[in-house]
C-alpha cells in the first residue's frame, strides 16, 4: 500500500527551511548581531547595582527580554520609515524591507509584537518601568524622523541607547539613586560619536537628498573632529562612572584599552578615504564587550 509518509516529512521539512530563512532575515532586518552594542551596558548595570539591592534571576530575564523586545521595535519602526531613502541609497539598497525580502506590513507587524511584548515585559520589573516604556516607545519613534530635519539626530539615537543602564537601575531599585546617569552620558555621547563616523560613508547622499547629519552640515574633517571629542568626553564619563562606584584599579586599566580601540577605530576614518568606515563601525562592538569585562572585574 503506497505510504505519502516521506512527502509529508519533506513537506514538513521544506516548511521547517523556510520558516529558519524568514527568522534569519527578521534578525538582519533589525540587525540583532548589533545587540552587543546595548546589552552590554545594560548587563553592566547589573552589575554596578548588584552590591546596592537585591538582583533575581527573575529581573534578569525580564530586563533582557525589555531590552531586546525594545530595539527589535525600534530597528524595524527605523527600517519601515527610511525603506524609500534605503532604496535609493546604493549602501543600503540590499536591506530587506528595499529589496523585497520582508513586507513593510509585515515589517509593521513585527514592530508592534515587539511594541508590545516590551510594554509587558517593563511592567513586569515594576509599575514605574511599564509606564516609561510608552515615552520610551516615543523616543524610538520619533528618532528615524530626525535626519529630516535636525543634524543633532545622532544625539537622539546615543540617547535611545544610553537611557538603557537608567532603565534597568529603576528596574532593580525601583529609583534612580547613585550616579548611574554618568555612565547613560558616557554612552550616548560614545554612541553620537561613533554615529557620526558612520554617516560619514554618506555624506554625499544626505546632501543630495537633503537629508541632516554633522558631516553634511559640518563637513567631513570637522565631524571627525566631533566624533573624537564626543568619545573623549565618553571615556571621561566612563572614567568618572568607576571613581564615583568606587571601583577597583583593573576597571580603569579595562576603561584605558577601551580609549586605545576608539583610537584606532578613528585612525580607519579619514577625510580622503572613507573605505573603511563600516569597519570602523564594527569596533564597538568590542568595546561593549570590553567595557562589560571593566565593570566584573572592578567590582571583584
Amino acid at each position: 500500500m503506497y505510504s505519502d509518509t516521506p512527502h509529508k516529512e519533506a513537506k514538513r521539512a521544506t516548511k521547517q527551511i523556510g520558516l529558519f530563512h524568514q527568522t534569519t532575515h527578521y534578525l538582519r532586518m533589525i540587525r540583532f548581531s548589533h545587540s552587543l552594542f546595548a546589552l552590554p551596558f545594560a548587563i553592566s548595570a547589573v552589575v554596578l547595582v548588584h552590591p546596592y539591592y537585591p538582583v533575581t534571576l527573575s529581573k534578569i530575564l525580564w530586563i533582557l527580554l525589555a531590552m531586546i523586545s525594545a530595539r527589535s521595535a525600534a530597528m524595524a519602526f527605523n527600517r519601515i520609515t527610511d525603506a524609500d531613502i534605503d532604496l535609493k541609497n546604493p549602501r543600503t539598497q540590499e536591506r530587506e524591507i528595499p529589496k523585497g525580502i520582508i513586507s513593510k506590513k509585515n515589517a509593521s507587524f513585527f514592530s508592534m509584537l515587539s511594541s508590545c511584548i516590551f510594554i509587558f515585559s517593563a511592567f513586569q520589573l515594576n509599575q514605574a518601568c511599564g509606564i516609561l516604556s510608552f515615552p520610551v516607545l516615543m523616543l524610538f519613534l520619533i528618532y528615524p524622523h530626525t535626519k529630516r530635519f535636525t543634524w543633532l539626530s545622532h544625539f537622539f539615537l546615543g540617547l535611545s541607547l544610553g537611557i538603557s543602564p537608567l532603565g534597568v537601575w529603576l528596574a532593580i531599585s525601583n529609583g534612580l539613586q547613585g550616579p548611574i546617569i554618568l555612565l547613560s552620558l558616557g554612552i550616548i555621547f560614545w554612541v553620537a560619536g561613533f554615529d557620526i563616523l558612520y554617516a560619514c560613508q554618506d555624506i554625499q547622499f544626505d546632501r543630495d537628498h537633503h537629508l541632516f547629519s554633522i558631516p553634511q552640515r559640518f563637513g567631513l574633517q570637522k565631524a571627525l573632529r566631533i566624533a573624537i571629542l564626543l568619545h573623549g568626553l565618553s571615556l571621561g564619563l566612563l572614567m568618572w562612572t568607576g571613581i564615583s562606584f568606587k571601583l577597583n584599579f583593573f576597571y580603569f586599566i579595562g576603561c584605558s584599552v577601551i580609549g586605545f580601540v576608539i583610537l584606532y577605530e578613528h585612525s580607519l576614518v579619514k577625510p580622503q578615504d572613507l573605505s573603511k568606515a563600516q569597519r570602523a563601525f564594527q569596533m564597538n562592538g568590542y568595546i561593549g564587550i570590553l567595557y562589560l569585562l571593566a565593570i566584573w572585574i572592578g567590582t571583584r
